[in-house]
């Protein structure tokens, strides 16, 4: 069954399209977002077919779709896509073991965030709070348009690293942060850098509860170097890449990751400028520093430390963020002495590590 509601006359909403296969999870996603003063329910559907024709008439700011297991959906969003970019949040209620590949088919297809499905016995509070506050933030992100055959690169030159002062440091470790649009960020940088990369690299992205291992799991055959979701007491004396577990701060201590339950910073646990602080007291100018596409100011403040410290820093560019708004408070408070594309990056921290040592 297909509903589509006509649009409502106030132009400062944002203008959402739900598509959800049960009638009943979609009125409470209706309900729920439609309660909210800043939202305006365009439209609703239940059948994929229409839901690309809804999109197309009623051109949304956001739609918010329900994936499960059905794969006709994943070719929704790729024709949205390609036809007409809008960003896309997916609700998603699957087994753990489905989690890895259906999300990197979402991400791949280029929905911009995934948040946990309410239960089926009604939305909580919290979750209706976090639902809402997505939706918000991700209707304004930029998106782009996605061809036949994969993401159009958009031309850009061969990537090298700019040229490094000789004073530049050889850093004993990479501290990166990250938010929306990170994982395809992270999975460029990354997959840049080869198995004989020579240092620790450990990583902050916010994540929706739950989700942390499966981008894990995605993102290990793209990245030669191990990749695991960082512990508690792990030392960091051989290379690999540990990554932030949901719901606690990543720090180090006397040469070991911690994890840390103190307050958010920055609305954010794990919070990148936590992360970046301990690096500063750990390592000092002996570290780089790198702040991806995100929502928000999360680890700009910490960046700024870092480069203060003497540390290199690195924030992403705007051409190729999902979201500007870390990366650009970065720059705004002077606190990246790089702006570059995650390729560009990963060559970046290439040059640093052969300043020391030898890296094939």
């Amino acid at each position: 069954m297909t509903a589509i509601a006509p649009a409502r006359t106030s132009s400062a909403r944002l203008r959402v399209l739900v598509v959800h296969g049960s009638e009943a999870e979609r009125q409470s996603l209706v309900d729920l977002l439609d309660a909210d003063g800043s939202l305006q329910i365009v439209g609703s559907s239940s059948d994929w077919a229409q839901s690309m024709r809804s999109a197309t008439q009623l051109k949304p700011d956001l739609i918010m779709m329900n994936l499960d297991t059905d794969r006709r959906g994943l070719e929704v969003i790729r024709e949205i896509m390609r036809e007409m970019p809008t960003p896309i949040v997916i609700v998603m209620r699957v087994p753990p073991e489905r989690q890895r590949s259906l999300m990197a088919e979402v991400m791949n297809a280029g929905a911009v965030a995934i948040v946990h499905a309410p239960s089926e016995g009604g939305i909580s509070s919290d979750t209706g709070r976090d639902l809402v506050s997505t939706v918000k933030n991700m209707a304004g992100v930029k998106v782009v348009r996605h061809w036949r055959g994969g993401r159009r690169s958009g031309g850009r030159a061969a990537l090298s690293s700019p040229r490094l002062p000789k004073s530049a440091p050889h850093p004993a470790l990479v501290a990166i942060g990250a938010s929306t649009g990170g994982p395809p960020a992270l999975r460029d940088l990354l997959s840049g850098l080869p198995e004989s990369f020579p240092i620790p690299i450990v990583v902050v992205q916010h994540m929706a509860d739950g989700f942390i291992g499966s981008m894990v799991e995605w993102l290990a055959p793209q990245c030669r170097l191990p990749i695991h979701v960082a512990s508690a007491g792990s030392r960091l004396n051989s290379p690999a890449v540990h990554v932030a577990p949901s719901g606690h701060h990543l720090v180090i201590r006397r040469g070991a990751l911690d994890l840390d339950d103190t307050p958010p910073v920055s609305g954010q646990r794990p919070s990148a400028t936590v992360l970046f602080r301990s690096v500063v007291a750990a390592y000092g100018a002996k570290a780089a520093g790198v702040l991806l596409t995100g929502m928000g100011d999360d680890g700009a403040v910490g960046l700024s430390e870092m480069r203060r410290a003497g540390a290199v820093t690195i924030a992403q560019d705007e051409e190729s963020s999902v979201v500007f708004g870390m990366p650009g408070a970065a720059l705004r408070l002077d606190a990246a002495s790089y702006s570059l594309p995650p390729p560009a990056i990963a060559a970046l921290l290439l040059d640093l590590v052969r300043k020391g040592e030898g890296v094939r």
